[in-house]
């Protein structure tokens, strides 16, 4: 009697681990790469804020791999299906934060407080009309662009147009796009991007197909957002005065497929 209890006590803990197992889904592994001057510190956390790579500032990666001729820094998380990064130099000199990275994620960094993905291959260029793009790296819920001239006049009234997400970037940030707008009545000099909801970037110059990264951490300096390249008929051109490091600028123009 005693043994049939046994055995039928050892089934069912056996079908509990089984059933657990099936309603437990496996996790994936997060892969994030990152091209740097140097080989940089690399802070991230999960969902229920774990430490995943060492206690703040994390710590540095060394490991590296060849990506179609360039060489990343490259950390595996293994057993996270998402997580969040922070790029730094050290304890003070940092990136903003980088979140929802799934899968395989590929960045460039500039070694001080920038970051951002990896261009997406088939952004647009338009033979016409003013256009630009946006990496939404905050997740704002909506995106516009607004465009105005030396003397104030604008295309469309505050906030301007509503931007469309169009594409993913190399580290899972949503890229929207402005135009193309060919019915311009002012030739524009700047541009604000703005959720309508309280933030905004400053008053930056307009570039036609310019692509622009935004970041709320550079320096303490919020509400900044970067050049990082220009879309023309050749598809991308390297905007690298935008980078003070040589090696950095030569890194962005070879992912760019730049001569």
């Amino acid at each position: 009697m005693k043994q049939n209890l046994l055995t039928k006590h050892c089934a069912l803990l056996l079908l509990l681990a089984l059933a657990t197992a099936w309603s437990t889904p496996a996790r994936a592994d997060v892969t994030i790469n990152v091209k740097a001057p140097s080989a940089p510190h690399m802070y991230v956390w999960n969902s229920s804020q774990t430490p995943l790579n060492g206690q703040w500032p994390g710590d540095v990666v060394t490991d590296t791999k060849v990506v179609n001729g360039e060489t990343y820094y490259t950390k595996t998380i293994s057993n996270e299906n998402t997580v969040s990064v922070i790029f730094a130099k050290d304890n003070d000199t940092q990136t903003g934060d980088f979140s929802g990275l799934t899968g395989e994620v590929f960045f460039h960094y500039d070694g001080e407080t920038f970051a951002y993905g990896n261009l997406p291959d088939d952004v647009a260029y338009e033979s016409s009309g003013y256009f630009a793009y946006f990496v939404n790296t905050k997740n704002w819920n909506n995106v516009y662009a607004y465009i105005f001239d030396n003397n104030n006049n604008s295309y469309r009234s505050w906030p301007g147009t509503e931007m469309t997400s169009v594409h993913t970037d190399g580290g899972n940030q949503s890229v929207y796009k402005f135009g193309p707008i060919t019915d311009c009545n002012i030739t524009p000099t700047k541009i604000i991007f703005t959720n309508n909801s309280g933030k905004q970037t400053g008053n930056l110059d307009f570039t036609n197909g310019g692509y622009y990264v935004y970041s709320e951490y550079n320096n303490g300096a919020n509400n900044r957002a970067d050049l990082v390249a220009i879309i023309d008929n050749s598809r991308i051109k390297n905007t690298a005065t935008y980078f003070a490091d040589t090696h950095f600028r030569e890194g962005i123009s070879k992912s760019l497929g730049v001569a």
